[in-house]
């Protein structure tokens, strides 16, 4: 359990409990392709799509796997935001050949693999998050895994938000076990509010984690997620003013 241990003004007194440390990965390259436009690409557009009806619209995901340290892959899952609600059916499966976002079309398409990773056959409803479990045979140490999304029927073309939406865009996370274990992390999550003005139109958490525990941990594979709702539709900035460690 996280501990709140600073003290004094602009403190919000609130407990943040530490989780399983698992790795998160944002998709390197994303695209869709669509049976009916055979010559169009669509690496740039802010969704990905699937569809399976008059025409066939499959999508594509690549996610840079790294610091896996040869540990095993315990459970896996696909994360994608949804932006239209309806009916969809598709498979997960690995492609077989290579393929660019910039270039990919419906005529020069990858190759798939046969084996299927994952299934989904469900209503889905817009401006949600949709967990798809993954069979954790996919991963097998560092590299590039390309997946792809394989419309098998479903009533609606179903849109998802693509990488070109950083906050929202396809996230692959992976637990992993070493030694028979999986990593509980006793961390201590702190958290201070720097800025309590309603006239300034900024928000500035800090955060310090601490490690109570006697086990090291890879602070390349640790992520923060800090929730906060905007006033209007405004652009916005983040920036890391500082980061450093303490022995």
């Amino acid at each position: 359990v996280a501990r709140l241990q600073w003290e004094g003004p602009n403190i919000d007194k609130q407990v943040i409990p530490s989780e399983v440390l698992t790795p998160t990965y944002s998709a390197s390259e994303d695209t869709y392709v669509d049976s009916h436009f055979s010559n169009n690409n669509y690496g740039k557009a802010s969704t990905i799509e699937v569809y399976e009806q008059n025409r066939s619209r499959y999508s594509y995901i690549k996610f840079k796997v790294a610091g896996m340290n040869g540990r095993l892959a315990q459970k896996v899952t696909l994360r994608l935001w949804v932006q239209n609600s309806g009916n969809t059916q598709f498979e997960v499966r690995r492609t077989t050949s290579s393929w660019s976002e910039d270039t990919a079309t419906w005529n020069n398409r990858p190759s798939l693999g046969t084996a299927v990773f994952g299934n989904v056959n469900r209503s889905v409803s817009a401006g949600t998050f949709i967990d798809i479990d993954i069979n954790p045979s996919l991963i097998n140490g560092d590299g590039t895994y390309e997946l792809a999304l394989v419309s098998t029927g479903g009533n609606n073309n179903i849109m998802f938000l693509s990488r070109e939406n950083p906050d929202r865009g396809p996230r692959l996370f992976i637990d992993s076990i070493s030694d028979g274990s999986v990593f509980n992390g006793n961390i201590s999550v702190l958290y201070s509010c720097q800025e309590t003005k309603n006239s300034v139109n900024t928000i500035r958490p800090w955060f310090m984690l601490v490690n109570n525990d006697s086990q090291s941990i890879d602070l390349s594979r640790l992520t923060i997620r800090y929730w906060y709702t905007a006033d209007n539709d405004l652009a916005q900035i983040f920036t890391c003013d500082w980061a450093g460690q303490e022995e």
